[in-house]
């Protein structure tokens, strides 16, 4: 039997597999057999799925096979499954089985007789893509990666959907692509071109190599073969797309012409193809085993391409041909076109260029196109924005980021492309108006860095119009009358400001272009906002605060109802003249509020509500809120919104607050006074919906555009003046940044009036700095609009998708209701976004119903459908339901009384209820009382990075959603108080907040009763809403299957069903049955639901996959295992007998966009465990991914799981942990703090819970994390050996640490029966060897917080002196030379040193001597030794020079032999060779030069050392034939010192950076000489001969050297007797003589742990932090001295494991605190592998200085990667430095034996002068 029969049995098995479980669970108790036959099949077909099911014992234990013998008479089956009758006569045979098969073929009559028979045929076979898939992998034994096992899917799906074909070519087909993919090892995408013939296709395997066109969507790959099928099919058989049949005697020219092309092997299968009559299949087929592309067998059909002419070609050919204007191309620039020509062919642009385009760009507006190639060549393609803060930070990080290692001074030009006629007539004088008022303060803001051209000339008094265009206005027109009439015109240009953006670098004295980019900036000319300027002016004029009205425009141009909406000034009447959007009246209509305040703080005073002296206070605050109001509001207008007086005059309207809040109380006071004083700068809105607009003149809203305009600038100056920036995704910051800027920020609720009563309004909607303010909860009698449509009706596409992914069957009769839609746009734009949906799904047939509750509203619904569906024809309306329809898409409408369809098996008539913000317009609002709320730094706060949900409290059955930010300023919450104290008419009470919020209950009868109602005619009810969450519902028992969670505001995605999972049930009790576990009976029942109840409680998902696709339920069953392990773990680590931990669990696929990763590629769980302790919060992470897999794909499982683990876990703790910290470390604390609102915890854990969120947010919060490959194998492998069990560390850098755990069948059954009976599952670990990371619980601080916003404080000086020009800030000296500079003034070793410099340096402050006069680095003895040697070993370097441009010249030339680009930047000489710094590019990149290292070396003599990746460049170490060593005296004579404040130097020499020739140090004290803060304790390692005992002499003798021998200690262990160490046994450092016994090593690390404790001990009575700060407050003779233990060749003593026991424990106790103690610790080996080297010591070794080592597995074990077996040895070091990027190379100095005796007695000499003890 061919492989094709064996994959079309098994999918036969398979779709028989699926229908009789289908059946089973709709006939429910039924006895009768269900009835199958193999429809038509043939009767190799026929024979191939009887076998399959025959080796299949389930499968065969329920059906009863009896097929006709005359359709299989060449077959050879069974006796048993033959029989004599034909199909209609079976169905009547009596079986004791489930279901009963049997196949008929063209017999006549039995179509009647069949007709209830289900028949399984071609139909049936071609719609189970993903049987067909899991058959050819079985049938192949082809191995898929995840991702690719989907491609393959959805390749057959495009396939099947594009033409229809026979299952004999379908099986060969994939049994091809199985074939090519095993055997040649290709890749699946080239595997399914490869195997194209099999379609009557011609080969083409590079076809669909696009992994990004052709990835896990179906419609690509259906397009494709579509494309295929309609025009290369027809070719092989001689026919044209249109049917025509082709000249043979054209394909015989062709031939001809492209004969040398075709590949010879192939020739004479085109004679044969030319001489063949049209239609010759076998001659067809021949020709399709050619490759079309790469053999050439497309030039007989494919005419030869028109070549796109070149951009220098066509402007050559535009000034000689078309331009309008004659002469203009000058012979040099034309001259210079023609050396383009070479030139865009290699990309390559120079600044001519730019020029040249510049000097032309009026000529070519003539030619669009071509203008437009120009600006795209020379500015990539333009980001387009509506708010120009938002696209001018795209621009600036878009550049920044590509010139990330550019050393230098950064700056940005930014000038417009628009002349002064162009300002002046073609360009819309409101947005110029507009733009100016916003923007203007970034020019001062940003002069700094930033310089914005003028793009007029600049002539005496013209004012520049970009930032002052109502002054160039008018300066035009006083020089200009006839241009006085404005130009409102919004024609495409004349609406935006293309801005040319350029990043500049300072080198020497000279500013260099280095990247450009375009911004186009659009006016919105609908949009609210475009009236600013003239509303201001207006206000300006009145002189007072006002508090205006606009009314709204109920009608539309058209005649219809509209709502308001600021990006339609239509939907408001103009207030001044006919100017749209207008929003204050001419200054004698406007209300005088100040006049208003006034008389009603005469009247409380004459009322005695308020007495004289208060009277007098809030008069007062209101003038100094009402004279600040005004020159902000003139500052606006002319300055810019980032003057001070915009600030102030918020601080004083929150100072008015206040002094309300205290005195004007009770109702009058609140109704006459503060009720006022709150409508200041707002427009009501009149009609009958009580709203209002905030505009950008309201005192908080000015603030809020000041805050961002500051905020934003601090961002750029950030990014252009910082050398170091970090993220983990930049895609992820500038995201949430974007969001920041269309946040409204402050006020985002207001008081509004509704016959009378005060109402709250809450914003709805931003645009231009204007916020509309509406009921954030209206009533039954409110007019009910569906926000966004659009953004709803993409949420039910996806959700649709999804439902038919998981049920393809259900795909032909989709039923979609919409459940309480309030108007006609919802089911209209669902219809239209299903309509693409149902194009690339040929089988989709889908009815959309509206079912409402009210059936007023239905009845006016139906109304609008009727008349907007008018339109589109298209879109069918029907007033009832129709089990019957002709149109895949159309809209019914069903009242909640009407009769609904009746559907099948007692399934429920709708597949999906889509409720869109109806749980939000049940809620009831609510002013929720916070006590944890503190005032937040105006500048720093941003409300959108704070959740606005709230942790729930005791009754699981509410929501709180907050209507503004919970978090406030000092002046917001002053807001928010007095706007709580009028709505709520009561006073505000004495030191307590209320925040608005909106709350849900389930208990509301109202909305228990419409989700009764959905979940009784729907499998599942899909609630988009802001204010429901999952708790609700599985408070109600309500199964959530799908939950998709807004960040931190927006509405959920929750979907929900209470639907039995009765299959599901029996789906995890066989996979535990399965295990043959030693349980009784009736606890396995209770396991089974118990397992589904844990699945749920993670997510539905997990649920939901398992039960639609029964081979999810072993997923499940591992998910919930991994659950239960990590759990008990979590308990042992943080409970106690009392109190167990808060733990939760999410699954992370429900969060991936969160993580900014694919569903694909993320690891299954994550675990959070909160643990409260003396020491505070500690929050213990773990990521989870868990394998249920057969023992025969362990290795596969193993590979996945542990890449997916990696993928997230390094994303987490480079996000929490990255050192130095990176700009978006707080937006991912803030992530974890507002997961946490999700947990499903005891009630009373949620205050716990509050305090937790805080402190991560605060990143003061202690963090653990830790991952886990879990990998179940749930069958056993007899090849294997007995046990498969295992216990593996995963690599990954610290503090996390990650765990593979392989669990063989004993093993998982021994888990399973933990989880049955509810035991500690532990013991099961303890069984399995290896380490036993549920004992590690060290938690650490979050990385440093790196924050742009310092920046801020330095803007806020600038405008402080705006008029003046920048105050910058005070240069900080630092004795460190800069990167650059050090390149400069260091020369290589070879270079004659000059003599040695006297560092100078502060003296220690000490409380006895305060001294500013500079000390000497060393002693004299030592000084003066280092005067005589330091240069004196040096050589001429002319030699090595010369050597090292010959290495580069022939890398070079041999990489450039291989196909790469290499470019080379510049060449340095290093001790060990030279580095050669490439430009890297897509042509040149690390791997490509590592795959050629080999050859390198062996044909072109190039030995590469090493090969980094650097930001825009590669770095290659090549290494030298005559090596130069460094010398400790060079090293000393360069190196600078710092000490910290008790006079201990903490930074010590360890050689010299190859990368730029500076001193590398090791600081254990702080930063210094360029590097961060390195961690206290180190690992060295090194193979014999490395330079290992050099290393640590050097090491030793510059702490010597360095510090007094009171104030530096130095214990020295060495199990070789010490004889490496015998020279340095003089120097005054050495605590004790060196130790050379066990016995003694023992001694001294227990009592260095004493000694810690000791001295944390004398720290608390002297209230110091660490040793620096303790010896700075005691006098010298109690000052301590720092210690450095030195612990070479540990490894042979490590193999005793009592001494092992010791070092682990001690090592593990200094590890944590001897930091701060001064304790710090080195230990060496050659080879510190896992025996000698335990995870808690290899933990606690934070720095890795690494000599060669003898094989690539000793580099991973000591460097975590290889690369330092390829060292050069004899001091060639690699360090790993906490802190640094990457690995950091460099040259050990050395001393010789003489030298360091000298050394050694130089520094004895100098300590015995007088010191202190």
């Amino acid at each position: 039997m061919s492989i094709a029969d064996i994959i079309v049995g098994r999918v036969g098995a398979a779709i028989l597999r699926q229908r009789v479980a289908t059946a089973k669970q709709a006939d429910g108790a039924s006895d009768a057999p269900a009835l199958f036959r193999l429809d038509r099949l043939s009767s190799g077909h026929i024979a191939a799925v009887v076998r399959e099911i025959h080796g299949d014992a389930a499968l065969q234990a329920l059906v009863d096979v009896r097929i006709p013998r005359t359709l299989v008479a060449n077959e050879t089956l069974p006796p048993d499954v033959l029989t004599d009758e034909n199909a209609g006569a079976v169905r009547n045979t009596p079986t004791d089985k489930a279901a009963m098969l049997t196949a008929n073929g063209l017999e006549p009559n039995l179509e009647d007789t069949l007709g209830h028979v289900t028949p399984i045929g071609a139909a049936e076979f071609h719609g189970q893509a993903a049987d067909w898939v899991e058959a050819t992998i079985l049938g192949t034994g082809l191995l898929l990666a995840d991702d690719d096992h989907q491609v393959f899917i959805s390749a057959l799906r495009g396939l099947l959907a594009a033409e229809e074909f026979s299952l004999h070519q379908l099986a060969a087909f994939c049994a091809a692509i199985g074939q090519a993919s095993k055997s040649e090892g290709l890749p699946i995408r080239a595997a399914i071109g490869r195997a194209l013939p099999e379609l009557f296709l011609p080969r083409d395997t590079a076809l669909f190599t696009n992994s990004r066109t052709y990835g896990t969507a179906m419609v690509p790959w259906r397009k494709a073969f579509e494309k295929l099928f309609s025009e290369r099919a027809p070719l092989v058989v001689k026919q044209r797309k249109n049917g025509q049949t082709i000249d043979g005697a054209d394909i015989s020219d062709r031939f001809t012409e492209n004969e040398a092309i075709i590949k010879p092997e192939a020739r004479p299968v085109v004679s044969a193809f030319i001489a063949a009559q049209p239609g010759d299949l076998e001659v067809a087929r021949a020709l399709c085993d050619f490759e079309w592309e790469a053999d050439g067998i497309h030039l007989l059909f494919d005419r030869p391409k028109e070549k796109k002419q070149g951009l220098a070609a066509e402007t050559i050919d535009f000034f000689k041909e078309d331009c309008n204007d004659t002469d203009v191309l000058s012979p040099e620039w034309e001259a210079h076109l023609v050396d383009l020509k070479t030139r865009e062919k290699r990309n390559e642009w120079t600044d001519e260029d730019e020029q040249f385009f510049d000097l032309h760009r009026a000529y070519l507006d003539q030619h669009p196109k071509l203008k437009a190639r120009w600006e795209k060549a020379l500015f990539g393609k333009p980001i387009d924005c509506t708010d120009f803060l938002e696209g001018l930070v795209t621009a600036i990080q878009r550049l920044t980021a590509a010139e990330a290692s550019a050393v230098g001074d950064r700056r940005v030009r930014i000038k417009v492309a628009r002349g002064r006629k162009d300002w002046r007539e073609r360009f819309n004088h409101d947005i110029g108006n507009y733009f100016s008022t916003m923007y203007r303060a970034l020019r001062v803001l940003l002069q700094e860095r930033v310089t914005f051209e003028r793009s007029v000339p600049n002539y005496p008094g013209l004012p520049d119009p970009l930032f002052d265009f109502p002054a160039f206005l008018e300066f035009e027109r006083a020089r200009k009358p006839e241009t006085a009439k404005p130009v409102i015109s919004v024609a495409r240009q004349q609406i935006q400001l293309k801005f040319e953006v350029s990043l500049e670098i300072r080198q020497g004295d000279k500013l260099v272009s280095a990247d450009k980019t375009h911004l186009v900036w659009w006016g919105q000319p609908e949009a609210i906002g475009l009236q600013l300027l003239d509303d201001v002016q207006r206000l300006r004029q009145k002189g007072t605060i006002a508090c205006t009205e606009v009314p709204r425009r109920l009608v539309s141009k058209k005649g219809g109802i509209q709502s308001v909406s600021l990006l339609d000034v239509s939907t408001l009447e103009a207030t001044f003249g006919r100017d749209a959007g207008s929003l204050v009246p001419q200054p004698a209509k406007i209300r005088n509020l100040g006049r208003e305040v006034a008389q009603a703080i005469k009247q409380l005073k004459e009322q005695e509500r308020l007495t004289a002296e208060q009277a007098r206070a809030i008069t007062a605050a209101w003038d100094r809120f009402q004279e600040t109001y005004q020159q902000a509001l003139s500052d606006m207008i002319g300055r810019g919104l980032h003057t001070d007086a915009v600030m102030d005059q918020a601080e004083h309207f929150a100072a008015l607050l206040r002094l309300l809040k205290e005195n004007a109380r009770g109702d009058v006071a609140r109704s006459k006074l503060v009720s006022l004083v709150l409508r200041a700068g707002t427009v009501v809105v009149t009609g009958d919906q009580p709203s209002l607009v905030v505009p950008p003149w309201h005192p908080e809203r000015m603030k809020a555009l000041a805050v961002k305009l500051r905020r934003t600038a601090g961002l750029i100056n950030h990014l252009l003046s910082s050398e170091h920036i970090d993220f983990g995704d930049r895609n992820i910051f500038f995201q949430e940044f974007t969001e920041e800027l269309a946040h409204p920020f402050y006020p985002e609720v207001a008081v509004a009036e509704r016959n009378g009563a005060p109402v709250l309004v809450a914003e709805s909607s931003t645009v231009n700095g204007y916020s509309l303010m509406e009921q954030p909860v209206q009533s039954g009698d409110d007019e009910l609009t569906d926000v966004s449509p659009t953004e709803a009706a993409r949420q039910v596409r996806e959700l649709i998708e999804r439902y038919v992914g998981l049920q393809r069957h259900e795909a032909s009769s989709m039923s979609v209701v919409l459940y309480n839609a309030d108007a006609a746009a919802l089911p209209l734009a669902t219809v239209r976004a299903l309509t693409d949906l149902e194009s690339e799904e040929s089988d989709l047939q889908c009815n959309v119903a509206v079912r409402h509750t009210d059936p007023g509203k239905l009845r006016k619904l139906y109304a609008e459908l009727v008349s907007k569906s008018d339109a589109d024809p298209d879109v069918p309306v029907v007033s009832e339901t129709s089990d019957n329809f002709m149109s895949k898409l159309r809209i019914s409408v069903v009242p909640t009384s009407g009769s609904l369809p009746e559907s099948a098996h007692g399934f429920r008539p709708f597949d999906i209820a889509f409720l869109h913000d109806v749980v939000a317009r049940t809620a009831s609002p609510e002013w929720v009382p916070q006590h944890w709320l503190n005032d937040r730094d105006s500048l720093e706060h941003a409300p959108s990075r704070w959740s606005y949900r709230s942790v729930s409290g005791e009754n699981e059955l509410k929501s709180t959603t907050f209507l503004t930010c919970p978090q406030q300023t000092a002046s917001g919450r002053a807001y928010v108080d007095m706007v709580g104290a009028v709505v709520r008419q009561q006073d505000p009470p004495a030191g307590h907040h209320l925040v608005p919020a909106r709350q849900i209950s389930l208990k509301n009868e109202r909305l228990g009763d419409i989700f009764r109602d959905a979940h009784e005619i729907a499998e599942w009810v899909a609630t988009y809403d802001e204010l429901l969450d999952k708790r609700q519902l599985l408070a109600n028992d309500i199964k959530v299957v799908r939950y998709r969670r807004h960040r931190t505001n927006g509405r959920n995605m929750i979907v929900s069903s209470t639907s039995e999972l009765r299959l599901l049930k029996v789906l995890a009790r066989r996979r535990m049955d399965e295990l043959g576990l030693s349980v009784p009976t009736e606890r396995l029942d209770a396991a089974a639901d118990r397992v589904i109840r844990d699945a749920l409680a993670v997510s539905g998902d997990i649920v939901l996959r398992a039960a639609k696709r029964g081979v999810s339920a072993g997923e499940m069953l591992g998910l919930i295992l991994s659950r239960y392990l990590v759990q008990h773990e979590f308990s042992r680590m943080c409970g106690s007998p009392q109190k167990s931990p808060v733990q939760v669990f999410f699954l992370l696929d429900d969060y991936a966009s969160w993580l900014a990763q694919r569903e694909s590629r993320i690891a299954d769980l994550l675990g959070l465990c909160i643990e409260e302790s003396a020491e505070g919060i500690r929050l213990h992470l773990a990521v989870v991914e868990s394998k249920y897999v057969v023992a025969e794909a362990a290795a596969d499982a193993k590979r996945g799981s542990r890449a997916q683990l990696l993928a997230t876990l390094t994303t987490l703790r480079e996000a929490l942990f990255g050192d130095p910290g990176r700009l978006d470390r707080d937006l991912w604390l803030a992530r974890l703090a507002d997961l946490l609102i999700d947990a499903v915890i005891p009630p009373d854990q949620t205050a716990l819970l509050e305090r937790a969120r805080d402190e991560i947010r605060k990143g003061t919060v202690q963090l653990s994390l830790r991952g886990y490959s879990h990998v179940f194998l749930h069958s056993a492998d007899a090849g294997q050996p007995d046990s498969q069990s295992m216990r593996a560390p995963v690599e990954i850098s610290t503090p996390a640490i990650a765990f593979q755990e392989v669990f063989d069948r004993t093993a998982l059954r021994r888990v399973a029966e933990a989880y049955v009976l509810e035991r500690d599952p532990t013991e099961v670990r303890e069984a399995i060897d290896g380490d036993k990371p549920w004992e590690l619980r060290d938690a650490h601080a979050p990385a440093a917080r790196v924050t742009w916003t310092d920046m801020i404080a330095k803007l806020m000086v600038d405008t402080a002196s705006a008029t003046v020009g920048l105050v910058t800030a005070p240069e900080v000296t630092s004795a460190a030379p800069t990167e650059k500079q050090a390149a400069v003034a260091a020369p290589d070793l070879a270079v004659p040193v000059e003599p040695p410099v006297v560092v100078a340096i502060a003296a220690p402050a000490t409380a006895d001597v305060v001294t500013a006069e500079p000390v000497s680095a060393y002693g004299p003895a030592l000084l003066q030794l280092i005067g005589s040697h330091a240069g004196s070993g040096s050589i001429a370097t002319d030699d090595r020079e010369a050597w090292a441009q010959d290495m580069t010249a022939a890398l070079k030339k041999a990489l450039n032999s291989y196909g790469l680009q290499a470019n080379v930047i510049s060449t340095r000489l290093t001790p060990n060779g030279c580095l050669v710094r490439l430009a890297g590019s897509d042509r040149l990149r690390v791997e490509d030069i590592e795959s050629k290292r080999m050859q390198l070396l062996t044909t072109h003599s190039l030995q590469l050392v090493t090969v980094q990746p650097k930001p825009g460049e590669i770095i290659v170490s090549i290494a030298g034939e005559k090596r130069q060593a460094v010398s400790l005296w060079d090293v000393w004579a360069r190196r600078e010192l710092k000490r910290n404040a008790s006079g201990i130097n903490t930074s010590f020499v360890l050689g010299l950076q190859e990368l730029n020739g500076n001193v590398l140090y090791l600081n254990l004290g702080g930063d210094f000489g360029g590097l961060s803060q390195h961690e206290p304790h180190s690992l060295v390692a090194g193979a014999t001969g490395s330079g290992k005992s050099v290393l640590i002499q050097s090491l030793l003798l510059d702490i010597a050297a360095t510090n007094p021998s009171h104030l530096a200690k130095i214990v020295l262990i060495d199990p070789k007797m010490g004889v490496d160490y015998a020279a340095l046994e003089a120097l005054p450092h050495l605590r004790e003589p060196i130790i050379t016994t066990q016995e003694r090593a023992i001694e001294v690390l227990k009592a260095l742990v004493e000694e810690m404790d000791q001295r944390y001990r004398q720290f608390a009575e002297a209230r110091a932090r660490d040793l620096p700060t303790f010896n700075s407050k005691v006098t010298a003779d109690r000052r301590l001295p720092m210690i450095v233990l030195v612990h070479d060749e540990f490894a042979d003593w490590m193999l005793d494991d009592n001494y092992k026991g010791v070092v682990s424990a001690a090592v593990a106790r200094l590890g944590v605190k001897a930091r701060a103690a001064g304790i710090h610790l080195v230990f060496a080996a050659q080879r510190p592998d896992k025996d000698v080297m335990p995870m808690q010591l290899r933990e606690n070794l934070g720095n890795r200085l690494i000599l060669k080592v003898a094989s690539e597995a000793t580099s991973k074990i000591a460097l975590d990667r290889p690369g330092a077996e390829l060292l050069l040895g004899k001091g060639h070091l690699a360090a790993k430095l906490a802190g640094e990027q990457g690995l950091l190379f460099g040259q050990a100095p050395y001393l010789s034996d003489d030298e360091i005796l000298a050394a050694v007695e130089a520094i004895a000499q100098d300590c015995l002068k007088p010191a202190s003890p």
